[in-house]
């Protein structure tokens, strides 16, 4: 359910992806993000976990540097409510890895992901990046 007149219960910002090592063992190559965000910017749909349930919609999309930085506008009053009690804590990249090369990162070997598909953008308790945390959560007044 949104607020009223259908707007944004709030919105929240922070790194959909980085080049920081994840916890399945990947680095996602920012090239990489650059060139499956074309195709991701048509929908931007966010959701909750992974589900195939919309929650938002990302507003804000800004590949930067360090990473794609994500403005993601909340719909849904329930996880809008986790989101603001701290149970979601930031985003994660789903899509299809298309191709990928290994690297020696500190003393191991790990998967670069340098093509991929984004199929969606979620909101979730435990990001596989660790810099995919949340850094702003901006409630809308009524």
């Amino acid at each position: 359910m949104a607020g009223k007149n259908g707007d944004a219960l709030g919105t929240v910002w922070g790194w959909a992806s980085t080049e920081a090592l994840d916890s399945q063992g990947d680095i996602i190559s920012t090239g990489a993000v650059k060139e499956a965000l074309g195709a991701y910017s048509r929908w931007r749909n966010v959701r909750e976990m992974h589900e195939p349930r919309a929650i938002g919609v990302a507003s804000h999309l800004s590949l930067m540097p360090k990473g794609l930085l994500v403005g993601a506008d909340i719909y849904d009053k329930k996880c809008w409510d986790k989101i603001k009690r701290g149970i979601y804590k930031g985003f994660s990249v789903g899509g299809v890895v298309t191709s990928k090369r290994p690297k020696n990162f500190e003393g191991k070997t790990v998967d670069v992901i340098t093509g991929m598909t984004i199929a969606e953008i979620s909101v979730v308790d435990q990001p596989a990046n660790p810099e995919a945390g949340f850094i702003l959560v901006c409630e809308r007044k009524e």
